[in-house]
């Protein structure tokens, strides 16, 4: 009886030792993260992580139904406790099935993005690029997803940051490589100067500025010389009261389709300026759609212009990515000035008279890059393959005119649907192409359509290489007697001696 007594205090003592041990596991991972935010404020939910070995150890109990035990010597594995287990977990699994959802299905509970980007450098970047990791902590969990050749700098290399070592490596990063995709993620603690980005944003053209949860990626054209205080084109423009344009600096003319034009604004305070307001750059094709955007502080951000001293002049640079798949031709290069606060746009003048909000620079070419882009770097939201005789339809991209950042933006009757097809060439086309775009009601009844040629005919499909990507743009001004309900966008494509083909393509919704 003795033995047995002490086995079985044996037990109940093995069983308070790791029940203890596991609440510790639980709870001084909390503690010790409470106990570090009196003093200064560093919650994140990732550093729990440690507890949650723990807290899985209680939950398994708990449904296992080990807390009920023994109750008079006989034991409770029958089928009420089996019942008991069973709705626990149900109600553990009832709990956990929103935040799975959540996690894998809704933006909003995203985690920075690495995979994306890792994607998109491999979809887009060449041999003469390289890859920047403003803050070397990102190198781990950067080098899981991406398995390029590119070479990556991590920047600065040491805490706290040396400038001049730093300007020595970012010289010698900028005479090697021809475009830099720059990953910036705890800057505050890295890099709390911002010296690397403004550095950067002062010997280089930033394009592309994007933030894809907390990582944000800057992709920066490398001039192929230094870029200096000469200007090319001068001219005298004003913008708004005080902000004059002495003109500008365009080192290439021509550019490919997929590749960064650089432009350089030199501009001049006239007064004292108490508003910030940005920069856009637009590249027109010949049907004034926009090809290559670009809206930004002077100097990648960092020279708001209500800080510029007055007779300062600020050399300004701007990367224009030309989107992949832009026709060649001829395009146009427009720049102006708008509030930060309200949007409103500067008027321009010259010579005293006002001319518009916006001011045009001289045409630049654009040409079919040596190889087609990957679809991958395309863009495309809808993925929707088809073939038309000798062309493929490979997706589309469809949104409110000027919402095309934000494809959710509600549509109503009267606005315009901008569409944007992406079309590849699979064979050599010996003949013209017709594009018909019907728009239908629930009942089946057409109430637009639309006949037009692909690119607006400025650049016809017969002009068209086998295998080359064509993005193809149109508006599509909707009735404004529209009535509430589901409307179905059909797309026909025939050609002579070729069968119509049709696809429905998207749905829009009142």
């Amino acid at each position: 009886h003795l033995s047995i007594r002490r086995q079985r205090q044996m037990c109940i003592r093995d069983r308070l030792q790791a029940l203890l041990f596991t609440l510790l596991f639980l709870g001084l991972p909390v503690l010790t993260m409470y106990a570090l935010s009196l003093r200064r404020p560093a919650y994140d939910p990732k550093f729990l992580l440690l507890a949650t070995p723990a807290f899985s150890l209680l939950l398994a109990r708990g449904i296992a139904g080990e807390w009920l035990g023994e109750v008079h010597g006989r034991s409770l594995r029958t089928a009420g406790r089996w019942a008991v287990t069973c709705l626990l977990f149900l109600f553990v699994g009832a709990a956990t099935i929103p935040s799975l959802a959540n996690y894998y299905f809704d933006d909003r509970y995203a985690r920075d993005d690495y995979r994306g980007i890792a994607s998109y450098i491999g979809a887009t970047a060449d041999q003469d690029d390289a890859i920047i990791l403003n803050a070397p902590g990102q190198m781990d969990i950067f080098s899981y997803y991406y398995q390029g050749e590119l070479p990556v700098y991590p920047l600065p290399g040491q805490r706290p940051l040396d400038e001049d070592k730093t300007k020595g490596d970012l010289e010698g990063i900028v005479d090697r490589h021809r475009r830099l995709y720059a990953l910036f993620w705890g800057t505050d603690e890295s890099d709390p100067g911002r010296f690397v980005e403004g550095w950067l944003d002062q010997n280089t053209f930033k394009a592309i500025d994007s933030w894809h949860g907390n990582v944000r990626l800057v992709i920066y054209s490398v001039p192929e010389e230094a870029a200096g205080e000469e200007i090319q084109h001068p001219l005298t423009a004003t913008f708004g009261d005080d902000i004059a344009l002495l003109g500008y600096s365009l080192p290439a003319s021509q550019v490919q389709a997929g590749d960064i034009l650089q432009l350089t604004l030199f501009w001049q305070a006239r007064g004292e300026i108490t508003q910030r307001y940005k920069v856009f750059t637009h590249i027109l094709d010949g049907r004034f759609n926009i090809v290559g955007q670009r809206d930004a502080e002077p100097v990648g951000g960092t020279r708001p212009t209500d800080g510029w001293q007055e007779r300062e002049i600020i050399v300004d640079n701007h990367g224009v990515l030309v989107l992949p798949g832009t026709p060649p031709g001829q395009h146009q290069l427009e720049i102006g000035m708008y509030s930060l606060e309200t949007g409103q746009r500067l008027v321009v003048s010259r010579e005293g008279e006002e001319v518009a909000d916006h001011l045009l620079l001289e045409p630049i070419q654009v040409v079919k890059p040596d190889a087609p882009p990957p679809v991958e770097a395309l863009g495309i939201q809808h993925r929707r393959e088809m073939g038309f005789g000798p062309v493929r339809l490979l997706g589309y991209n469809l949104s409110k005119l000027g919402y095309e950042h934000l494809p959710d933006e509600p549509v109503h009757p009267g606005d315009i649907l901008h569409l944007t097809l992406f079309w590849q060439a699979v064979d050599e086309i010996d003949t013209d192409l017709t594009i018909t775009l019907r728009l239908l009601d629930q009942a089946g009844n057409e109430v637009l359509s639309r006949e037009v040629k692909p690119m607006g005919g400025t650049h016809p499909p017969t002009a068209w290489q086998r295998g080359e990507i064509v993005r193809d743009q149109h508006n599509l001004l909707l009735p404004g007697d529209l009535g509430r309900g589901e409307y179905r966008l059909l797309l026909s494509v025939k050609g002579e001696g070729l069968e119509i083909g049709t696809l429905s393509l998207a749905t829009v919704r009142f």
